[in-house]
């Protein structure tokens, strides 16, 4: 496959198998995302599907979370799916995905972090501060920017070297971060690339 799909391929695998591993490992609920979701009738019953956002799996698990209901990962379950068809198909559906998270972010924050405050769960805190994450892409983005800017300004005595210190680390561990991640998902050699 190309490039593009070495890169989609090592994305999924970090965000659909190792983020919820380690989450699962420390004892965290595992986000809901995609096609590879198992429900009870009971749970339905209890609690029926009201997300229709354009990331409506995110939404729903938000709001089990909220109920107080905590998504369990089963690491070992494998569920096959056709990939988008082409390049342009996939950037349309990462935009929507993309799109979907930020509107979640800006509406189901507050809302969480209300609720975490209100009914003393600070459990709740924690899928607020994952949807403040942004993607991967633009934290690598904003750490290369500013350690750029830090590095200028620090040159030219605007700022103490120190300063630069953080997002040059996180400019470093970036990488780390993905390269762990895909040994830890067993990736395939194309996705190093």
């Amino acid at each position: 496959g190309s490039a593009e799909q070495a890169l989609r391929s090592a994305a999924f695998l970090l965000v659909n198998r190792v983020r919820p591993t380690g989450r699962s490992m420390l004892g965290l609920a595992a986000g809901l995302a995609g096609n590879g979701m198992l429900f009870g009738r009971t749970l339905l019953a209890e609690h029926p599907w009201t997300a229709f956002s354009s990331t409506e799996d995110v939404e729903y698990g938000l709001r089990l979370r909220a109920a107080g209901v905590k998504p369990v990962f089963a690491r070992g379950a494998i569920v096959w799916s056709q990939a988008a068809p082409h390049g342009y198909a996939a950037d349309v559906q990462q935009l929507r995905w993309e799109g979907g998270k930020l509107h979640l972010a800006r509406t189901q924050i507050p809302r969480l972090v209300a609720q975490a405050f209100r009914d003393r769960r600070p459990s709740l805190l924690e899928p607020a501060l994952d949807l403040a994450v942004p993607p991967l892409g633009y934290l690598a983005t904003a750490a290369a920017a500013a350690t750029t800017v830090g590095v200028g300004l620090s040159w030219l005595d605007g700022l103490a070297s120190w300063a630069v210190t953080p997002s040059a680390l996180a400019l470093v561990l970036i990488p780390v971060y993905v390269v762990v991640g895909l040994v830890a998902a067993d990736a395939p050699s194309s996705s190093y690339r």
